[in-house]
């Protein structure tokens, strides 16, 4: 056997340990792992999220942190930021490649061909944390796309600008890539306009002539 999966971790839990218990967690682990390193075997350990919204991602999985701190590897699995049909399966931690590397996984499922199981489409990957996934859950938008509309909006305030600009810009000074940079720009229902065989991106009519709030 090449792979093995928990699901959940606490189910097979003697009562003799307790699952808050960084100690008790760390002395069970450590033991999943012997038995991993004897038998060339990766294990999966499956667990929930608590329900504590104000903590890091890192400290979001149920249990005692100390399941996190012994794991080579962490996933969370969540629902995307924007499209509820696709899943993200985004880094928590990864002790094995170098962080540049991080990059989080989408699927979607379909049924599967002449099989009564739903199968899983990747779908590819993107630029999603853990803590988006988890602010998502919360109503937030994540925090790089927040960042993304605040900067088209500055940008585009004086009126169209070059797209290509925009992008180089994107990607030689802000913390966002591209493709969140178009995510912003369709949330702020952002135009493409073609002029000679420049492109430009400028606020459709709707957005220039929205009034503003004006309070009492």
């Amino acid at each position: 056997m090449r792979f093995c999966v928990i699901d959940p971790l606490f189910a097979v839990l003697s009562r003799d340990y307790s699952k808050n218990s960084e100690q008790d967690m760390r002395a069970v682990l450590s033991e999943i792992r012997d038995v991993a390193e004897s038998t060339n075997c990766t294990i999966l350990l499956v667990r929930h999220p608590n329900k504590k919204e104000d903590q890091k991602a890192i400290n979001r999985g149920g249990g005692s942190v100390g399941i996190s701190a012994q794991a080579r590897l962490e996933y969370t699995i969540g629902t995307h930021p924007e499209n509820r049909k696709k899943r993200v399966m985004a880094w928590t931690k990864n002790n094995i490649s170098h962080k540049s590397q991080w990059q989080s996984l989408t699927c979607e499922f379909s049924q599967a061909k002449n099989m009564d199981q739903p199968a899983v489409d990747w779908t590819g990957t993107e630029e999603i944390t853990a803590q988006e996934l988890y602010n998502s859950d919360r109503g937030r938008p994540p925090k790089k796309k927040r960042t993304a509309r605040e900067f088209l909006k500055d940008e585009l305030e004086d009126g169209r600008v070059p797209s290509k600009s925009l992008k180089e810009k994107t990607e030689q000074e802000m913390p966002f890539s591209v493709s969140t940079l178009e995510r912003a720009k369709k949330d702020l229902d952002v135009e493409a306009d073609r002029d000679g065989d420049t492109w430009y991106w400028k606020f459709s009519s709707e957005t220039e002539n929205e009034p503003e709030a004006v309070s009492a």
